[in-house]
């Protein structure tokens, strides 16, 4: 890990168990470190395009991109409102496809027990839990922006859930890009990774990334930033990671650890 940041740089953070709520003194530390020589903050998070929280959490901290969907989605901030980055969405135009059509051959394959309207997206999003062959237990399904995902808290249903679609996709032929958390998967165009390193690549010259995480689907994103960090609540797989590439471990948790990690970085760019 670099000693300093003296070269031009990104932060991108992730939301749920970091960037948790609206913390005053935190945005206060981010706009001070833009003043000091930041150059781009960006959420990355699991959370859906049309997600109310991550939107208004974004415009709170006053951040410049939102990675969503596990690094399907980028979208960039006009004011309080958002829109598509361009460039991402032209250059994955085919595997959105790619990413339908297998979300069509899951659901074809399985059967739909119930369906629910959430509140948590405008519009509000339909999910609906559905039972896979060969397991009794439901999952929960979310058809999303650019990518779907599958979640239960059950490490069968979970487990027998990933095999079912890794089925549909070798049957299929079509290859989306597979992100595993501890009990979700998402199935899409990318990685956080991915949607953090076009970011700091926009314009013609890379920025140096910071990024923050704490669970399984950050690790990609933790492996090939510039600076790993993570906060104190992070998973043990994720802290080795991070102590490993010399990155920042911070001692506190949440939001607490977010706004450490913002103090230790103004002092290595003093």
């Amino acid at each position: 890990m670099k000693d300093s940041l003296a070269s031009p740089w990104m932060l991108a953070v992730d939301l749920d168990g970091n960037l948790d709520r609206e913390d005053e003194e935190c945005r206060a530390l981010l706009r001070g470190l833009r003043a000091q020589g930041l150059r781009r903050v960006a959420i990355a998070t699991a959370h859906p395009k049309d997600g109310v929280r991550v939107r208004g959490l974004g415009v709170f901290y006053e951040v410049d991109y939102l990675v969503l969907e596990n690094g399907s989605v980028l979208l960039e901030r006009v004011g309080a409102n958002w829109r598509d980055v361009e460039a991402w969405s032209q250059r994955h135009a085919e595997a959105r496809t790619c990413v339908a059509g297998l979300c069509a051959e899951v659901l074809r394959h399985s059967e739909v027990v119930e369906r629910l309207t959430v509140n948590h997206t405008n519009p509000p999003m339909e999910v609906k839990n559905i039972r896979i062959p060969g397991c009794d237990g439901l999952v929960r399904f979310e058809e999303c922006g650019a990518s779907f995902q599958l979640a239960s808290k059950e490490p069968a249903v979970f487990a027998r859930a990933v095999a079912f679609v890794r089925e549909m996709i070798a049957q299929s032929g079509l290859k989306p890009y597979e992100v595993l958390d501890a009990t979700s998967v998402t199935y899409g165009l990318g990685s956080k990774g991915d949607g953090v390193e076009f970011v700091a690549r926009l314009n013609g010259t890379r920025l140096l990334t910071v990024a923050m995480g704490d669970s399984i689907n950050d690790v990609q994103m933790l492996s090939i930033c510039d600076v790993p960090c993570c906060p104190a609540n992070a998973l043990p797989e994720v802290k080795q990671l991070v102590g490993k590439r010399g990155g920042i471990l911070a001692a506190e948790q949440r939001i607490q650890g977010v706004k450490e990690v913002i103090r230790q970085l103004q002092r290595r760019m003093l």
